[in-house]
């Protein structure tokens, strides 16, 4: 499931951007959480991930980096 999620960022959202180890600032990513997988965007401090009913801000300490791209 993790790998589709990166395929599908990679091949939709994330062409034409260059991929990226070292997040930074207003950089997009696919990030692996307790509660699964998303999508998100990294404040410089911590990963913007869009729930059900909220936004949730995540530590970057709290998740792992399956994919990231600069925007």
């Amino acid at each position: 499931m993790a790998r589709d999620l990166v395929d599908l960022w990679t091949r939709d959202i994330g062409e034409g951007l260059p991929a990226t180890t070292q997040p930074a600032r207003g950089d997009i990513g696919v990030v692996q959480i307790a509660m699964g997988f998303a999508g998100a965007i990294y404040t410089g401090l911590r990963w913007i991930i869009q729930g059900q009913r909220a936004l949730h801000f995540v530590g970057a300490e709290a998740v792992d980096v399956l994919g990231a791209w600069h925007v």
